[in-house]
C-alpha cells in the first residue's frame, strides 16, 4: 500500500496550453496487408474513424500532412488517435523551428520511434550541449506536451575523455563523481527552456484555425509514497527484518520433507565444516551473534549427512566426483562446499558442473568461518542456509493514482 503523504512530483514534461486544435490530414484507405507506398517518411499509417458521426467505427488509411492525389482531406481531433496527433504536433514543432532558427543550430530526427528535435545551446570542441525536446502525451492526466532533456552529442571522431564525462555532467567540476547530477541537468533543461522556447512555440498544427502553446513550467502531477518495506511470515504475519520475523513467526510456507546438507571439503578443512555444521543447527553459541538454529527459526527438520565427501583436491576431476555422489543420492539434497578464499578456479569449476547438471549448491570460504562476525551475519540473514523458496515472501507497496 502507499502511504497518504500526499505531494507532488515535477516531471520534465511541459504541457500545451489548453486543448489541441481540430487540425487537418489527408488520407487513403488502407489495406491491412498493404506495404508502405514507397518508403515515404512523410506518409504514415493511422486508424481513424471511417465518419466524424460515429468515431467508434474506424478504419486503417494511408495519412499526410500535406495533399497528395487520390487523398481525401479529414478534420481530426486529438482523441481521434493519439499517435496520428502526436506526429502532427512533430510536423508542426519542426516547421516552426526551421522558420525560427538557422539550419545549422538543431537537428530533426524523424525515423522509427526516434521522433525529437535537438537545439545546440553550447557548443565546445569535443561536442554540443544540447536541448532534446519530443513530442509526448502523459497519460496520468490525459495531456498532450513535449518532454524536455538535455543531451550532451559528442563530435565525430573526438575520444571518451574525462572532459566528454564533465560537459555529459557525469562528472563534477573537480573531475570527481557528481554527486548533484540529476540537480545539475534539471537546472541545463530549465536555463535551456527558457533560451529556445520562443524557437517551438506558438506551434500551429497542419490545418489548424489557431495556434498553439506550450506551458514554461514543468507539470506537477500528484504522488505517494511506497511504505517501508515487510515480509509475510507463518499465518500471515509481517515484520519489517527478516531475520525476526522468521524467527518469531516461521515461514510463510514450511518445506515439505526435511532438509539435508551434504558438506564437500577436503580433509585439512574438516575443522571448519565442523564449525559451520555446529553454527547452523545452533548448537555453538558464539557471543551476541548466536543462532538459535535452522529447526528453530525454520519449523523444519534439518539433517546434516553424516557421509559427507572428502576431495583430494580442488580440482576439476574432484568436483566431478562430489557431482557424482550427489547425483546418486536417493533423497533431495543441498551440497555445501568448503573452499579457501583464493581458489577462484575452483569455484567456477564447481558452481559450472553443479549448475550444469540441474543441482544448486551453497559455497562458503574458510574465512567466513573463521569470522565469527561474518559467520553468524550471513547465517542470520539467510545467505547458507536457502533450502526453500517459501521462507520468506516479500510484500511491495503499490502506486495507487
Amino acid at each position: 500500500m502507499a502511504s497518504e503523504t500526499n505531494y507532488q512530483v515535477h516531471l520534465n514534461f511541459l504541457p500545451v496550453l489548453g486543448e489541441l486544435p481540430e487540425f487537418l490530414v489527408y488520407r487513403r484507405m488502407r489495406e491491412v496487408t498493404s506495404a508502405r507506398l514507397g518508403g515515404d517518411n512523410n506518409i504514415r499509417n493511422y486508424t481513424l474513424p471511417i465518419s466524424p458521426d460515429n468515431p467508434d467505427k474506424r478504419g486503417h488509411y494511408w495519412v499526410s500532412i500535406s495533399p497528395e492525389p487520390n487523398y481525401e482531406p479529414f478534420r481530426v481531433l486529438a482523441c481521434y488517435n493519439i499517435h496520428l496527433t502526436l506526429w502532427a504536433m512533430f510536423k508542426s514543432l519542426a516547421a516552426r523551428v526551421c522558420e525560427q532558427r538557422a539550419v545549422d543550430s538543431f537537428r530533426i530526427f524523424d525515423r522509427g520511434f526516434n521522433r525529437e528535435i535537438r537545439f545546440t545551446m553550447q557548443a565546445h570542441p569535443e561536442g554540443n550541449e544540447e536541448l532534446v525536446i519530443q513530442p509526448y502525451f502523459l497519460h496520468s492526466v490525459g495531456r498532450v506536451g513535449v518532454l524536455a532533456d538535455f543531451h550532451f552529442g559528442l563530435k565525430p571522431g573526438v575520444g571518451f575523455s574525462r572532459k566528454v564525462q564533465q560537459l555529459s555532467l557525469s562528472l563534477n567540476q573537480r573531475f570527481g563523481r557528481n554527486l548533484d547530477y540529476y540537480a545539475d541537468r534539471c537546472q541545463k533543461i530549465i536555463d535551456f527552456i527558457k533560451a529556445c522556447q520562443i524557437d517551438f512555440t506558438p506551434f500551429t498544427m497542419p490545418g489548424a484555425a489557431s495556434s498553439s502553446s506550450i506551458e514554461s513550467d514543468f507539470i506537477p502531477i500528484p504522488a505517494f509514497q511506497l511504505r517501508s518495506k515487510t515480509y509475510i511470515f507463518g499465518h500471515k504475519h509481517e515484520s519489517r527484518s527478516q531475520f525476526v520475523g522468521l524467527k518469531d513467526h516461521g515461514p510463510l510456507e514450511p518445506l515439505a520433507a526435511r532438509s539435508r546438507l551434504i558438506f564437500i571439503f577436503r580433509e585439512r578443512d574438516r575443522q571448519a565444516a565442523r564449525t559451520l555444521a555446529a553454527a547452523i543447527k545452533g548448537t555453538q553459541q558464539r557471543d551476541r551473534f548466536s543462532f538459535p538454529g535452522f529447526e528453530s527459526v525454520f519449523r523444519s527438520q534439518l539433517v546434516i549427512d553424516g557421509n559427507p565427501v572428502i576431495l583430494p583436491d580442488l580440482s576439476a576431476s574432484s568436483m566431478q566426483l562430489a557431482l557424482d555422489r550427489v547425483q546418486n543420492e536417493t533423497e533431495p539434497c543441498v551440497p555445501i562446499l568448503i573452499m579457501p578464499d583464493d581458489e577462484q578456479d575452483a569455484y567456477l569449476n564447481h558452481k559450472a558442473m553443479f549448475t550444469h547438471a540441474g543441482k544448486a549448491s551453497q559455497v562458503c570460504t574458510l574465512c567466513v568461518i573463521h569470522d565469527d562476525n561474518v559467520l553468524f551475519h550471513i547465517i542470520r540473514y539467510n545467505k547458507i542456509v536457502q533450502l526453500t523458496p517459501y521462507v520468506l515472501q516479500e510484500k511491495k507497496g503499490i502506486m495507487e493514482n
